[in-house]
Parts: C-alpha cells; structure tokens; sequence
C-alpha cells in the first residue's frame, strides 16, 4: 500500500515538473523601452532601431510616445529586429524630447542599435544610445497557473477518491 502512495506521488511530480518546464520556456515580458533625446539643430524626423530575432517579438510596439511629433511612429519589421520612425512638422533645437514604447517578447536578448534624427530624409544627429532605458516586467500567464492546479486537483481528487474505497478490514 505505502509503494502505491510513493509512486502516485512520483508520477504527480512528474506530471507537475514536466506541465513547469514547458510552460515556463517562453515567458512573455512586456519591455518598456524609452529616452530622453536632445536635439542641437533641426529635424523632421527620428528613428530608433531595435535588434531582436523576429520569431521572438510577440506583435507591434504599442504605447509610443511621440516627443514633439502629433502622431505616432510607424514601424518596420525585418528579420534583424524593427525600427520605428516619427515624423511631423519640422522641430527647432531644444528637448530632450521623450520617445518610447512598449512591445512584448519571449527573450530578454535585445538592444537599441541605432537612433538618429533626419531632415529631409538625410541624417543631421545620431543619438548616444546610453540615454536610452529599459524596464522589463514578466507577462503571467494564466493558462500555465490553470494547467498546474488542474494537475493538483487531479491528483487530490485521485487520491480521495482511492482512500474512500479501500476497504475497512486493510
């Protein structure tokens, strides 16, 4: 009887191990990405450049923050990572002007390449990319919390449920 117990409760184990190793493989993290750029001349435009694989960013940047711009910034993607460009009407010296957002990915292995102002299309700045900074903050997932209580219920339950028909005289 005692090795019945042992083993339920090494197969329960092992069910729990296996449903955490492939649930916490990939966990999303929403990044919030943004900067505090200065501006010395003048522009139309900024770019800032990310690179991260693309099977690992999960959709567009969202919550942009536009610096001096009215609109928001419109994003490339490649295979390389994604940039996102802000364009408006022409901007004098001053700032720093904050430019951001969030996006969500499945890695922690990404970096700001690049990040520069234009004028007609023509580079005039590029940005330090140390004025940049980023915050990260792990995605839950509710289907994983879901998975290990219904394997803990399964378990509870199974063993209820043997307790109840085993008879008195064992």
């Amino acid at each position: 009887m005692q090795m019945s117990i042992v083993k339920t409760f090494y197969q329960a184990c092992g069910l729990c191990f296996a449903l955490l190793a492939i649930t916490c493989h990939a966990t999303p993290v929403n990044i919030h990405l943004s900067g505090l750029v200065p501006l010395t001349g003048s522009a139309d435009d900024f770019h800032m450049r990310v690179a991260i694989g693309r099977s690992f960013l999960l959709g567009e940047p969202i919550n942009l923050i536009n610096g001096p711009f009215a609109t928001d910034g419109t994003t490339t993607t490649t295979d390389s990572g994604f940039t996102v460009d802000w364009a408006g009407a022409g901007v004098t010296a001053g700032g720093p002007y904050e430019f951001g957002f969030d996006f969500l990915i499945n890695t922690t292995a990404f970096s700001v390449t690049e990040a520069y102002w234009t004028v007609g299309g023509t580079r005039t700045e590029s940005v330090a990319l140390s004025l940049f900074n980023f915050r990260a903050s792990p995605v839950p997932e509710p289907s994983s919390l879901g998975l290990l209580g219904l394997a803990g219920a399964l378990l509870a339950a199974r063993t209820v449920r043997r307790r109840a028909i085993r008879p008195a005289c064992l």
